[in-house]
């Protein structure tokens, strides 16, 4: 990364312009985003610094279920992932207020808080990868390379 480059401009010059790409805190706070990521989603920029968070975004903007194939099971892996970091950081109160908000704004997200299923950054990797690979063979030989998950 050059000295005057942000994370989100090295982010998208290290997967290409074609490619969505978020930089994600260990709350899943959205720390950068290139343009794709930002076209497909949302312009996590523009929103006040506290509203960038993949899962208020997941779970709070009404767009976004409708953007996943499999919105529930993305959905699920992100609040594995958030249970993970909050086991990790027992005394971090960001994770808990995050989980207040989001057990009294949604049901979905309330049952599969309670689950209480926790991956590890590998099996969200493991997730991502059988995503990618789901979406390059159902895509035209001329899009598969840019689909691949290696690369």
């Amino acid at each position: 990364m050059t000295l005057h480059q942000t994370p989100g401009q090295h982010v998208g010059r290290q997967l290409g312009p074609h490619t969505p790409a978020l930089v994600l805190g260990r709350r899943l706070d959205v720390l950068a985003s290139n343009r794709m990521a930002r076209a497909l989603l949302t312009d996590f920029d523009a929103l006040p610094h506290r509203e960038r968070n993949l899962m208020r975004f997941m779970f709070c903007d009404e767009t976004a279920s409708s953007l996943a194939t499999h919105w529930d099971t993305h959905a699920q892996d992100i609040v594995a992932s958030l249970r993970r970091d909050a086991g990790r950081h027992p005394h971090d109160p960001l994770p808990a207020e995050l989980v207040g908000e989001l057990s009294i704004a949604d049901e979905d997200f309330r049952r599969w808080w309670a689950d209480q299923n926790v991956y590890t950054t590998r099996d969200l990797a493991r997730a991502a990868r059988r995503s990618l690979d789901m979406e390059h063979r159902m895509r035209p030989a001329r899009s598969c390379r840019a689909a691949t998950p290696d690369t």
